[in-house]
C-alpha cells in the first residue's frame, strides 16, 4: 500500500494528465492533499459536492434531470409500498412519510434547478447564479435523495418485516 506524500504527487500527476493542465490553483492542489478515504471527503461525494467543482451549465443540467427523475421514480415505489400495506404499524407510516417527504422534495428541488439554470444562456450566468444560490443550496437534492433513499430501504425492510414474516 502506498502512503504519505508520495500517494499526494502520484495524484497530482494523474491528475495534470487527465486534466491535461500544466500547473494546478493552489485551492485544487490542497484539495488534492486530502486523504481519499477521509469522512469529509465521502460525506462530500454523497452529498453531492463534486457537481460543484468546474461544471458547466449542461451537465448541470443533465445531473439535475437525471436525480429529478432518480427520485421521482424513488418516490413510486415508496408511494406503492405504503399503499399495499396490508398491515399498519406506527413506525412504518412515520418511516413512509419521512421518504415520501424527502424524495418529493428533492424531485421539485431538481427541478426548479433544471428550469432555473436552463433559463441561463452562458456558462458565466450559471457561475454567477451558483454564486447567488451559494453551493450548500445546490447540494438540498441530493442529501434529500440520499435521505429518502435511505427511509425507502428501511420502509423496504419494515414492509416485509410486517407482511412476510
Amino acid at each position: 500500500m502506498n502512503n504519505g506524500k508520495s500517494s499526494h504527487k502520484e495524484r497530482r500527476a494523474l491528475f495534470k494528465r487527465l486534466t491535461k493542465r500544466q500547473e494546478l490553483c493552489a485551492e485544487l492542489d490542497r484539495k488534492l492533499d486530502e486523504r481519499v478515504d477521509s469522512v469529509r471527503n465521502i460525506v462530500h461525494f454523497w452529498t453531492g459536492a463534486g457537481v460543484n467543482s468546474y461544471v458547466s451549465k449542461d451537465q448541470y443540467v443533465k445531473v439535475f434531470e437525471m436525480l429529478s427523475l432518480v427520485s421521482a421514480l424513488m418516490l413510486s415505489i415508496c408511494v406503492s409500498f405504503y399503499t399495499s400495506a396490508t398491515k399498519m404499524d406506527h413506525v412504518f407510516g412515520l418511516i413512509c412519510c419521512v421518504a415520501n417527504c424527502a424524495l418529493w422534495m428533492s424531485t421539485l428541488a431538481s427541478a426548479f434547478f433544471v428550469v432555473t439554470i436552463g433559463a441561463c444562456s452562458t456558462d458565466e450566468e450559471v457561475s454567477l447564479l451558483v454564486l447567488m444560490y451559494g453551493t450548500y443550496l445546490l447540494r438540498v437534492p441530493m442529501i434529500l435523495f440520499l435521505w429518502g433513499t435511505a427511509m425507502l430501504f428501511l420502509e423496504f425492510v419494515f414492509y416485509f418485516k410486517m407482511e412476510v414474516d
